[in-house]
């Protein structure tokens, strides 16, 4: 009887500290909070498009965008690759309609008018785009950098190195500067077996190694999925989703 006794207090200890951590556990549970939509009011959109990160012949390194402060490692990218990935980004987008667009020829011409207009004034990158967007009237201006660019070494089923991409976008209001929309990708392809998790990417790729210009299309794809559609409101975590992978 007296061993029965002195089980007993342990046994209910035990069973207060089970039911007590189930409370805890209903307790600590998320409550789902309404979140406030928001609208972007983006109908006319100038698309800036892309700059290298680091110029030809310069050393890799971790750098930091001049535009979203964001840091990336960067290689040499030529300028041809920065401007044919605006040209791609420019395309895609305006298959979809979605915006009123001023495409990147007209964007560089008035570039060239602010920089002309007083060539002893020094403005930060993202000066620039706001004297480029007031001066074509503007909601936002699409600009971002290519920070890496590097080519596969090997064929379609066997590599020696992989192709890796980087770049971002932000979309800047020109009447303040605020960055109302950011978006990054970086991205070097590893195989399914090495990354599990990138099924996104197997799948696209239909199990091959891509070259660099395919998959940077697969980041422009999943960027123009990202971006807030015309007058659209959207979520706050949609603004704020800077993943890119």
């Amino acid at each position: 009887m007296q061993k029965r006794s002195e089980t007993t207090p342990f046994i209910l200890c035990v069973l207060f500290v089970l039911v007590m951590g189930l409370y805890g556990c209903h307790a600590r549970r998320p409550v789902d909070i309404p979140k406030k939509p928001f609208s972007l009011g983006i109908k006319r959109l100038a698309m800036m498009g892309f700059e290298p990160a680091m110029g030809e012949g310069e050393r890799a390194e971790l750098i930091r965008s001049p535009i979203s402060g964001t840091v990336f490692h960067a290689e040499s990218v030529p300028t041809s690759v920065a401007r044919g990935l605006t040209d791609l980004l420019f395309e895609m987008l305006a298959s979809e309609k979605r915006y009123e667009l001023v495409s990147p020829g007209q964007v560089q011409g008035s570039l060239a008018l602010v920089v002309g207009s007083d060539p002893h004034v020094r403005k930060t990158p993202l000066e620039m785009i706001q004297a480029v967007g007031k001066r074509l009237d503007v909601d936002a201006v699409l600009a971002g950098h290519v920070y890496r660019w590097r080519e596969r070494e090997g064929a379609d089923y066997g590599v020696h190195r992989p192709a890796s991409v980087a770049f971002d976008v932000s979309l800047v209001r020109p009447e303040d500067g605020a960055i109302l929309w950011r978006w990054k990708y970086d991205k070097t392809q590893k195989s399914f077996f090495e990354n599990a998790l990138d099924l996104s990417t197997f799948v696209k790729s239909r199990g091959r190694w891509l070259k660099v210009k395919d998959l940077a299309m697969i980041g422009c794809q999943n960027m123009i999925k990202a971006l807030p559609k015309e007058q659209r409101e959207v979520e706050k975590s949609d603004r704020d989703d800077y993943s890119g992978y």
